[in-house]
């Protein structure tokens, strides 16, 4: 049965249609000739029956085939759509309708060929060689093309189905569109892109053709093709973040789509259009999508889907999401367990996106269809979110990449502190909202104490000393220690001792030793053991904390104290004019401690003296300190329990070395060692000055402070060549003002070195400024000087130095200028401290290098043969 009735026709006529069928049935049923029934309206009767069948459903197949279009011409063609458009003008048949036909070819080409209106065109007025047989476009049959100019409701009628001018435009829509995943090729695709562009150029492409675009295939640079929107942009094209050549894959677009006097900034925009990349970029879905999906199109890491806070168990069963919506990843971040891609990786993304984005929570679907969770969901942790804080993925300063559980915040005092041994962010400050999303850590807890240490030890110099750089960050590490152990449980305590079983600290000398070898004297000074024992290497600041008892005994740090030395004296009598003065200063450092103390913490002036009253006090002509068996030394001050010795006399600089801090340790304020110092030193006027100025009240006494002796009362004195008052002998005595020359000259009888004379405010100034380069230039020159380490150097007086290390050794430096070819020794307190073993006297012009007194110069210079004993 032919339902159509186009055997009937001319133009088609039955043979072509009875051939059709009979090859669709198969060799297995016989047609004859002339199949064909008479309609009697009982053909659908027959064809339930069974019999062959023509309809119009195979028409789009019958015109391709060859019993039709092997006897197609231009004549039968024009029949053949006049008589299709009639039928769809009058609805009858109903299935011959613009949608079937659109699918139909049954439009001549020029070639001789049936093509579907969509494949095929109408040549444009300029385009002379639309003719050719070798195009690999199609045009309509010339005669179609001169019967519908002349038919203009056909033409038009034609045109609606697909049939356009051939344009750019209308090949891009018609060609290229039809399948863009297949088209692009290695051969067509410079001029194709050349096209669009142009297209592009002329505004011509709006958002839904570039969409569609994102999926045409364009030439990488090494050759290939792939979707614009798996591409990345080359370095030729100024990417925002440039990766080509750090991650090595075929998704470079090539730099041949740009002609030599290219706009690179338009065709970089042009291709961002199409989809084509240049920095990192939320990539995801948000409508609801499989797991399976997500997972293939982004790569989501299973162990996020797996995860036991992503499984729901409403009632017995338990159900895992098997859809998500709002779930977003981002582009590469695949590749940030490599530290370079990582640091290019998260900077790019800190600039650019906005950490709300990673953080929005996804939307997890589970359990029955019908149910809440199917139909609702539940909203889980991102997928960013949780990435960061389980993979690897952050670069830190250690030059590995971690979690960002693991990571320390890059503050500035992180830095500083921890340098390249902690696992600190490598990358820009954080604004608070990308702090929020990291949630790096920002406090230390005593593991991480210890491990830096543990890495600081492991780093040395090629001599096995720590490196110079460290030794301040160490010492930060021991205050740290120091200010928090006071708070530890028994955990911290434990895990301190286990780590220092086994753990190295520097010694005085930066050699690293084991903590179980090391020494510490609590309440003098190392250097009186002339480098028989390693003693730890601790700044003058955490000598002073509180807790450094407690601190070094969880180390294994051996302690020594002073009653552990045997003192043998000579000479002994009590100390009495230091208790007194002791007495009268108490109230003064009462006031002073007050001042420096938080709100509502008090020192109570009664206790201060209490604590004095039990102290009995003793000054020697000599004394010697012995240690175990083998080890004896001369010392000027020495604590045991409450008994205290000086030597004579008590306020001499060789003694206030170690008394101030051995008192303030006695009187429970060991933090103020200074003040204490500068109290017993400072005559009245002074001292009430001073607080004056700083503010602080003054006690409720008699004015009067004790006057401090000098250590040079009832001694005689030879009487050397009178000199003359001049800036170069004022400079060489190291005195800065006339205030100074004043009390010197109560103190001496100075007319027995000096002619009398009145030096100038002018005098004066310059030779306070060459004091000051004194200091300076001497000062300098032992920096240099491998031996010497002035890390903690600090003025002690005028003239002296103290803080400085000499190997590992702690030595005091007396400086003075010698401008004048000569250097006048004449404060008691500088011979004092030259009485000392551990001190130095040195030197300078203001010329030439610095230089230090020894005997055999002074022996040369002076000429002396006989010194007496």
């Amino acid at each position: 049965m032919d339902f159509t009735f186009l055997s009937e026709k001319p133009f088609v006529g039955p043979d072509a249609i009875r051939d059709f069928v009979r090859q669709n049935c198969g060799e297995g049923e016989s047609i004859p000739d002339s199949p064909f029934a008479a309609y009697s309206g009982l053909g659908h009767l027959l064809k339930r029956a069974g019999a062959p069948v023509f309809e119009w459903s195979d028409l789009p197949d019958f015109l391709s085939s060859e019993f039709y279009s092997s006897s197609v011409t231009p004549e039968r063609n024009i029949e053949l759509i006049f008589h299709l458009k009639t039928l769809r003008d009058e609805e009858s048949p109903k299935e011959v309708q613009d949608l079937l036909l659109k699918k139909t070819p049954f439009l001549l080409t020029h070639k001789g060929a049936l093509e579907k209106p969509s494949d095929i065109y109408f040549p444009t007025a300029d385009d002379s060689n639309w003719n050719s047989p070798d195009s690999e476009i199609q045009f309509l049959h010339p005669g179609l093309q001169v019967w519908l100019q002349e038919n203009q409701s056909f033409r038009e009628w034609v045109e609606s189905l697909g049939v356009f001018e051939r344009t750019d435009e209308a090949f891009l829509k018609k060609n290229i569109l039809k399948d863009p995943e297949k088209y692009g090729t290695v051969e067509n695709t410079l001029p194709t892109i050349l096209n669009i562009f142009n297209l592009y150029s002329h505004h011509k492409l709006d958002t839904e053709l570039f969409q569609k675009l994102s999926k045409l295939r364009i030439l990488t640079q090494e050759g290939t093709m792939r979707p614009a929107a798996s591409c990345y942009f080359s370095n030729a094209y100024h990417p925002r973040l440039p990766l080509e050549g750090i991650l090595l894959e075929d998704m470079y677009v090539s730099e041949k789509y740009l002609p030599a006097s290219a706009d690179k900034g338009e065709w970089k925009r042009f291709f961002k259009f199409m989809g084509v990349r240049e920095g990192i970029e939320l990539i995801g879905s948000e409508a609801k999508t499989s797991v399976a999906a997500l997972r293939q199109a982004y790569g989501m890491k299973e162990e996020y889907f797996d995860a036991p806070e992503r499984s729901f168990k409403p009632l017995v069963r338990t159900f895992k999401p098997d859809e998500y919506s709002n779930l977003w990843s981002l582009l590469f971040i695949k590749d940030t367990e490599e530290l370079p891609f990582a640091k290019l990786f998260w900077a790019d993304v800190i600039q650019n996106l906005e950490p709300f984005d990673l953080i929005a929570p996804a939307t997890a679907f589970w359990g029955d269809e019908g149910h809440r969770g199917k139909l609702v969901g539940t909203e889980v942790q991102s997928y960013l979110d949780w990435f960061v804080r389980h993979i690897p993925s952050i670069p830190t300063l250690t030059g590995e990449c971690l979690p960002a559980s693991e990571v320390f915040l890059n503050t500035e005092e992180m830095l500083e502190l921890g340098g390249s041994y902690l696992p600190i962010f490598n990358g820009e400050q954080l604004s608070p909202e990308w702090r929020s999303f990291f949630k790096f850590r920002d406090v230390m807890k005593v593991g991480d104490y210890l491990l830096l240490l543990s890495k600081i030890a492991a780093d040395t110099t090629e001599q096995g000393k720590l490196k110079p750089e460290n030794k301040k960050r160490v010492q930060e590490m021991f205050g740290l220690l120091l200010d928090r152990c006071g708070h530890w449980g028994r955990a911290e305590a434990t895990l301190l001792e286990e780590w220092a079983g086994s753990a190295s600290l520097p010694d005085t000398s930066l050699e690293l030793a084991p903590c179980t070898d090391l020494h510490y004297f609590l309440d003098g000074s190392p250097a009186i053991f002339l480098g028989e024992f390693r003693f730890l290497n601790l700044s003058a600041e955490n000598s002073q904390h509180p807790n450094l008892e407690r601190l070094l005994s969880l180390l294994q740090i051996r302690l020594i104290r002073q009653s552990d030395l045997m003192m043998v004296p000579e000479g002994q009598r009590q100390a009495v004019t230091l208790r007194k003065r002791l007495k009268t200063i108490l109230p003064y450092l009462g006031e002073w401690i007050k001042k420096s103390q938080p709100e509502g913490v008090e020192v109570a002036p009664s206790r201060l003296e209490e604590r004095v009253e039990s102290l009995t006090m003793y000054e020697v002509d000599r004394m010697t300190v012995h240690f175990g068996q083998d080890w004896t030394k001369s010392v000027n001050v020495h604590l045991d329990g409450s008994v205290l010795v000086v030597a004579s006399p008590w306020n001499s600089n060789k003694v206030f070395l170690q008394l101030a801090e051995k008192l303030s340790s006695f009187l429970g304020v060991k933090g103020y060692a200074r003040q204490l110092e500068f109290l017993l030193r400072a005559e009245n006027q002074e001292v009430r000055e001073f607080f004056t100025e700083e503010n602080i009240s003054l006690p409720d006494v008699p004015e009067e402070i004790e006057p401090v002796p000098t250590s040079s009362e009832g001694q005689g004195q030879d009487s050397p060549q009178t000199l003359p008052l001049t800036e170069e002998t004022i400079s060489s005595l190291g005195i800065g003002s006339l205030e100074e020359l004043a009390r010197l000259r109560q103190t001496r009888d100075f007319s027995q070195f000096f002619h009398e004379s009145t030096p100038t405010l002018e005098m004066f100034q310059k030779a306070m400024e060459k004091i000051a380069r004194a200091k300076a230039r001497i000062l300098a020159h032992l920096n240099n000087l491998p031996e010497y380490t002035c890390t903690d150097s600090e003025d002690l007086a005028p003239s002296i130095i103290g803080g400085i290390r000499k190997g590992d050794r702690d030595i005091y430096i007396i400086t003075r200028p010698s401008d004048n070819g000569e250097v006048i020794v004449y404060y008691p307190a500088e011979m004092d401290a030259l009485e000392y073993e551990e001190a130095e006297l040195w030197y300078e012009n203001g010329v030439d290098l610095p230089e230090k007194m020894t005997l055999g110069k002074l022996l040369r210079s002076t000429e002396f043969n006989r010194i007496p004993v």
